[in-house]
């Protein structure tokens, strides 16, 4: 296969993944689109507003300055909630870390205050590692795999009246995928809500979580949260 190189322009069309025998890079949006979702971040787990007794993606530690890596696993998708949905609990309950439902595994260099790496785990997730960088206007998210680097996430803070400004976070094309913003929890902290925009392939969905959370991580652990 030829190569395609290397690029970092944010603005150009992402290009065709490669193909693997055992995996295929997930594609950007579904057709027939579905509807877009709301999904609150609080604590270690990422939850559905209208269901917040049950977790759909959960950290395998707490965000703090501690340690070097963190995994994320996905419990379950939208639409597998099932006998859950009935409980009357206000956040989810941590459930114990299965490594079987891993998705993305996080790594942060010790040395770097600027730079995260998260390496896929099925094959549903992308092939190779998403690198992130921390500018000083954005985060900028890479696909790594094969010898090429292609732009895969941006996420950028929006200005607004608020006293915490909400980000957006968009694909190479400059086409919005999500959008977070910081809330009050009602308890003197905060919790993120992130909206994902329609027709965003799960699979991506999956991704833009993963770096989310890990953005999270980042974040907290420099008290920027």
């Amino acid at each position: 296969m030829k190569d395609l190189g290397m690029s970092t322009d944010f603005e150009e069309p992402p290009p065709p993944y490669e193909e693997r025998q055992d995996e295929i890079a997930p594609p950007l949006y579904e057709s027939p689109a579905p509807t877009s979702s709301i999904l609150v971040f609080d604590g270690r787990s990422v939850f559905e507003p209208a269901r917040p007794s049950v977790a759909l993606y959960q950290t395998s530690r707490a965000l703090d300055a501690g340690g070097c890596t963190m995994s994320i696993s996905r419990l379950r998708r939208h639409g597998e909630i099932g006998e859950h949905s009935a409980s009357s609990a206000s956040t989810p309950p941590v459930e114990p870390f299965d490594d079987d439902k891993v998705i993305y595994t996080v790594f942060r260099p010790p040395a770097s205050a600027v730079h995260l790496e998260l390496m896929g785990k099925r094959r549903t997730t992308y092939p190779g590692t998403i690198a992130s960088e921390k500018t000083v206007l954005d985060w900028r998210f890479w696909h790594e795999h094969k010898g090429t680097r292609r732009p895969l996430f941006r996420a950028k803070n929006v200005l607004s009246t608020k006293l915490v400004p909400d980000v957006r976070w968009k694909d190479a094309a400059a086409r919005t995928l999500a959008s977070v913003e910081r809330q009050s929890d009602g308890c003197g902290g905060s919790l993120q809500i992130m909206t994902v925009s329609d027709g965003v392939a799960s699979p991506v969905v999956d991704a833009l979580v993963a770096c989310w959370m890990a953005k999270a991580w980042h974040d907290r652990s420099h008290r920027l949260l």
